[in-house]
């Protein structure tokens, strides 16, 4: 939170989809999505998670490569009628 603006969400789900992880464009390449990120991996541990995963977009892939995620596979979605490639990608948590 900047005041009372959010600057970004993500959500966890119980099998280990770390699903819509969005942050302003004020906020981005300052360290605020990978210190969520590293809460949501300790989260997933606690909760005896062994990996978590997530389908990034073209854009999100490689901040995810930083963070140790590994492309599962390229696929085609269809959201709204529109067809978009992204990525199904997993960390394996220790």
């Amino acid at each position: 939170m900047d005041g009372s603006k959010p600057i970004g969400f993500t959500d966890l789900k119980s099998d280990g989809c770390l699903d819509m992880m969005f942050f302003s464009p004020d906020y981005q390449g300052k360290g605020v999505a990978s210190l969520l990120l590293a809460t949501v991996e300790n989260a997933a541990r606690e909760q005896g998670l062994q990996r978590i995963f997530t389908e990034a977009s073209l854009t999100a892939r490689p901040f995810f490569e930083r963070k140790g995620f590994v492309v599962v596979t390229a696929q085609q979605v269809e959201k709204r009628g529109q067809i978009f490639s992204n990525f199904l990608m997993e960390k394996m948590l220790a």
